[in-house]
């Protein structure tokens, strides 16, 4: 189908809807006019307290608190129970109370002692850590 777009031409251009005089000047009357009326609510203003404010700072402040007593506490029973625990070892080794009578009657001589302390640092291989930490400093 072929259209003959000389025909457009003959179209009157002139616009054919028309608005009533006026009819823009009392526009928002009208419209307000046709609208139910409603009682608007009064709306009043929340009152704002002061502890509703510092209520958020108040809860802080407890839980900081709260966080310091509790971990006081905790190193108080830890403290506690180490010497709780050495009072025992210690009690176990004194046998009348006194810890100078316990080292007074213990018989071993000076190079007894040093002989055991030799075994303990060849056995826990001490002696190569501490070679190792001097030397390997010094060579650098």
């Amino acid at each position: 189908m072929k259209t003959n777009f000389n025909d457009l031409d003959n179209i009157d251009k002139s616009n054919p809807f028309r608005v009533p005089d006026n009819y823009f000047a009392q526009f928002n009357e009208d419209i307000m006019y046709k609208l139910p009326v409603k009682n608007k609510p009064v709306i009043q203003a929340k009152k704002i307290t002061l502890w509703s404010k510092a209520r958020p700072w108040v809860y802080a402040a407890a839980l900081f608190a709260l966080m310091f007593v509790g971990i006081q506490f905790y190193k108080y029973s830890v403290n506690t129970r180490i010497n709780s625990k050495h009072a025992t070892s210690s009690q176990s080794l004194m046998s009348n109370g006194n810890i100078d009578k316990y080292w007074s009657t213990v018989k071993i001589s000076e190079d007894e002692f040093y002989q055991y302390l030799e075994n303990q640092l060849t056995e826990d291989n001490y002696y190569d850590f501490m070679y190792n930490q001097i030397y390997s400093d010094t060579s650098m």
